[in-house]
């Protein structure tokens, strides 16, 4: 009978330790798992799926296909490039707060000290990364990554200093990672890499300008000065549009018909009838609306609409990888989009 209860006292002890230790195995794991979640929300991974259709582009115009040991570098180089931009998630954290971006969570895993140190830590990687390919690209690495870190720390602060948040954003999201693309395939920087990277990254400020319109308010508000608040709603929307047609005249006249043109005047139809139900709507919440979702149709189109287009004429797998990847990621922001309209 007393080792019946001892039996019984034992298993009830266990039981329960058991329960407790698997129970705080259980809250770590979930910590880990949103802290993993803060990161990618805070690093913006998802954007490599555009960077890298630039960075493809600027490959395929150099040398006509895709060497697998540079992509492969360039990739890692991109990943640590979106962890280096986690600064703007600190230096930005007030302006954040005050404009209620559900992005504020992310600082209950995150502090700013580590995400400085994760930062600091990626930017050194990135031009060890290229350190392994040739001095040319890791120049143009180099200054891509120090634009990524000037815009948004103090006291530079590009993105507070118009028109140079327009010019850093045309230089780190377009010009540049297209530039060290062509770099990359040991090809020797000339006119034409220049040009063509300008004509791209003239698309990025077109996309900076109708992304940023949400931002007027809370920017203007919180007493930030960026070219948006400077012209205004209706400016910016319409200097937008009008960028976009100078772009497509410009490409066509220095590629004539080609991928980067088709894919600019393909866009044309959605962002002019954005332009459209922009004029018609008066509410701003409706007008946010429409801004957000023709600006993510536009992105994309032209994304998908480049990758397409690299896998035809390329044959490879690589570009049809990021194809991939671009639409599932645009069906779940497309569906989630229209769970929340319902």
């Amino acid at each position: 009978m007393i080792i019946r209860m001892v039996n019984d006292f034992e298993e009830t002890f266990w039981g329960k330790k058991l329960d407790r230790d698997n129970e705080i195995k259980l809250k770590n794991l979930l910590y880990l798992k949103k802290k993993l979640l803060a990161y990618l929300v805070a690093s913006r991974l998802v954007n490599i799926l555009n960077l890298s259709a630039f960075l493809l582009l600027g490959m395929w115009y150099a040398v006509g296909y895709f060497p697998v040991r540079s992509t492969i570098l360039m990739i890692f180089f991109l990943i640590m490039f979106q962890f280096v931009h986690l600064t703007n998630m600190v230096f930005d954290k007030k302006l954040d707060i005050f404009a209620r971006k559900n992005t504020i969570w992310i600082f209950k895993y995150l502090s700013p000290k580590e995400m400085l140190i994760v930062s600091g830590m990626c930017f050194f990687l990135g031009l060890f990364i290229l350190w392994f390919i040739n001095i040319a690209v890791f120049i143009a690495g180099a200054v891509l990554l120090i634009i990524n870190i000037l815009y948004d720390t103090p006291p530079i602060r590009f993105k507070t200093k118009p028109p140079l948040d327009s010019i850093s954003n045309m230089l780190e999201l377009g010009t540049l990672p297209f530039l060290v693309g062509w770099l990359s395939t040991n090809a020797q920087f000339n006119m034409d890499a220049l040009i063509y990277g300008l004509i791209l990254g003239l698309s990025v400020i077109t996309y900076y300008l109708i992304a940023s319109w949400q931002d007027i308010k809370t920017d203007t508000e919180f007493g930030i000065k960026t070219t948006c608040t400077l012209l205004g709603y209706d400016w910016t929307i319409n200097i937008g549009l009008f960028m976009w047609i100078l772009l497509i005249f410009s490409s066509f006249f220095v590629f004539y018909v080609d991928i980067i043109t088709i894919s600019f005047v393909i866009v044309f139809p959605v962002l002019t009838y954005m332009f459209i139900k922009y004029k018609k709507q008066t509410e701003y919440k409706n007008r946010e609306k429409n801004l957000n979702f023709f600006l993510a149709i536009s992105d994309t189109i032209w994304t998908c609409f480049i990758y397409l287009s690299l896998i035809y004429v390329s044959k490879s797998v690589i570009p049809l990888i990021f194809f991939i990847l671009s639409l599932t990621f645009s069906l779940k922001m497309c569906i989630a989009f229209f769970l929340r309209r319902t």
